[in-house]
């Protein structure tokens, strides 16, 4: 009887270690698991501390920014840009024009002669004067 009793005490010494490595494993996977999590806490608290600190810097300036009327400035300066925008964009159209119209009398000089040359020229002060006209140049 000793012998089996031996027998059976080293079948359940592999048992434990078989046990032990199973409980191992699923402890250090709990640890990792509950450390990523803190980790991840961790982070999402030192991003919120920025963003609130960058939301506070934020208001100060603009704060600063209306009290000290930069604000209605920076509007008056846009429309301004607005109206000199609109005058470029008069004059480029006026020029095209031109442009054009100096293209058209190469089409058109096969059929000119010496009696309608003064009605191209007219035709042509026309146009520079509709375009440019409006605005005295």
């Amino acid at each position: 009887m000793p012998n089996k009793i031996k027998n059976v005490v080293l079948n359940e010494q592999g048992a434990i270690v078989v046990e032990a490595t199973i409980s191992l494993t699923a402890f250090m996977f709990l640890i990792v698991t509950i450390l990523t999590v803190i980790n991840i806490c961790y982070a999402q608290a030192k991003i919120g501390v920025a963003v609130n600190t960058t939301a506070k810097e934020i208001s100060e300036y603009s704060y600063l920014y209306n009290l000290t009327g930069l604000r209605e400035k920076q509007g008056d300066l846009y429309s301004e840009g607005e109206d000199a925008k609109k005058t470029i964009d008069e004059t480029l159209d006026g020029v095209v024009s031109v442009f054009n119209s100096v293209e058209g009398i190469s089409d058109t000089a096969t059929g000119i002669t010496i009696d309608n040359i003064g009605d191209s020229f007219e035709g042509i002060q026309g146009n520079i004067l509709v375009n440019y006209g409006k605005r005295n140049f």
